[in-house]
């Protein structure tokens, strides 16, 4: 199958080359079948709502590709409720290029986008994108938002695409510092947000609809908080993907009637589950969920599994649906993902407290600096709490900068250190 799977993301690389609206046309028609085999089949080894979670995603990545004309270009952090509430899709960096490398075609894009001066070491997700929007295989957007966090590849990407695509963009920008003042400056940005989506689509956001939807975000929330506090002790069957794919939950799709469903389902599900205790981990940055051993160890796996990534429970800000600018400006202010690295590993050990997690992985991916900046501070203060602490390199879109022996040598020794904790219940703070 991985063969097999490796010479069609050749061929659609390839294809991009001298026939880029054809290799879309691949790729697209590839994501609408997967689409469709996951809505018409049931696949066991994921519980129902991991599996409409992986639909769900896959069709806002078809929409991307299908109906650029309704589809906005946004950076993973952008609160994407105004576009929900006017009918568009956002779509991101992180999430179009992991469809690229799960399809095996990221090769080419990568290429591309070394080959016109990008460096080697920049973000890999980014290269992707970039690759894939100079050889024109990912269609014009309508415009473009994005925000200055958390990564610095953003201040290229979008403006290098802002200029190739001819498109308007708006740029939300953040203040280091986390304070009430920082959320009021970014509450105004998101109003002149709104202002500049209604410039672009030549109708108004009516205040209610708005509301609503931040309604639903307040809810979604609730619902995912909800459900980390059950994964303590309880476990929803899915793979490394679907931990990824929650990404979209508390980002793009944040807002959205489908996300809302999701958690509503995923609460249900895992409540039925029986009480059964098995290695908790909570995961830090991105997943290499094409990392084949990782992929053995940790999908579909109750004895052992990622409970949290904090891609994914960054976001759960308490919302006050009354003020919806305040709300989603806090989100961003108040983000792990914005600040020093002390909020991120205080959010982690909230986290880690709250899953009673066994052991935590941090991920240290290809080309983001401020990720492998905080390692060794990371490592440090969560071992200091009483987490044993995997500091783990790789690259979750580009394989070529993973070595796989490796990460087998150090994830084995890690689970078994883990096992041996967790033999001896006392040795893990709780």
């Amino acid at each position: 199958m991985l063969l097999t799977l490796d010479k069609i993301g050749d061929y659609i690389g390839c294809t991009a080359i001298h026939h880029p609206k054809l290799s879309r046309a691949y790729l697209q028609a590839a994501f609408t079948f997967d689409l469709w085999y996951k809505q018409v089949h049931r696949i066991r080894a994921l519980s129902r709502s991991k599996q409409y979670l992986k639909c769900i995603c896959e069709k806002n990545i078809i929409k991307a590709l299908a109906c650029p004309e309704k589809s906005v270009m946004v950076s993973l952090f952008v609160p994407c409720e105004p576009l929900i509430a006017m009918g568009l899709n956002g779509f991101g960096v992180e999430s179009f290029s992991s469809y690229i490398s799960g399809a095996h075609a990221q090769q080419a894009f990568l290429e591309k986008a070394e080959s016109t001066g990008i460096p080697e070491t920049m973000c890999s997700y980014h290269k992707v994108f970039l690759g894939a929007a100079q050889l024109g295989v990912m269609p014009k957007p309508r415009y473009i938002i994005h925000t200055n966090i958390a990564c610095d590849a953003n201040q290229i990407t979008f403006r290098e695409l802002a200029e190739s695509f001819s498109v308007p963009h708006f740029k939300i920008d953040v203040p280091y510092r986390q304070s009430e003042e920082a959320a009021v400056y970014v509450a105004g940005q998101l109003r002149a947000m709104t202002g500049f989506i209604e410039d672009q689509e030549h109708r108004t956001l009516s205040d209610d609809m708005l509301r609503e939807t931040v309604a639903r975000t307040a809810r979604t929330a609730a619902n995912y908080d909800r459900l980390l506090t059950l994964s303590a002790d309880k476990y929803l069957a899915g793979d490394l993907t679907a931990e990824l794919q929650a990404t979209f939950i508390s980002h793009m799709l944040l807002g959205t009637k489908e996300a809302e469903k999701y958690t509503d389902m995923a609460v249900t599900e895992i409540q039925k589950q029986p009480s059964k205790k098995g290695i908790n981990i909570l995961w830090l940055h991105t997943i290499p969920y094409r990392s084949p051993h990782i992929g053995r160890r940790l999908s579909n796996n109750p004895d052992i599994h990622i409970t949290a990534c904090d891609m994914s429970y960054e976001s759960l800000i308490p919302v006050d649906t009354g003020t919806p600018y305040e709300s989603m400006a806090r989100r961003l202010v108040y983000s792990p993902f914005n600040g020093p690295i002390e909020r991120r590993i205080e959010t982690a050990l909230q986290k880690a407290a709250q899953i009673h997690a066994d052991g935590i992985v941090y991920f240290c991916h290809w080309g983001c600096k401020a990720t492998l900046g905080g390692a060794a501070i990371v490592k440090r203060e969560l071992e200091a709490e009483g987490y044993p602490v995997l500091v783990l390199d790789g690259d979750a879109c580009d394989p070529r900068n993973t070595s796989e022996g490796q990460i087998t040598t150090r994830m084995d020794a890690f689970i078994e250190l883990l096992e041996q904790h967790t033999a001896c219940p006392w040795a893990v703070r709780r």
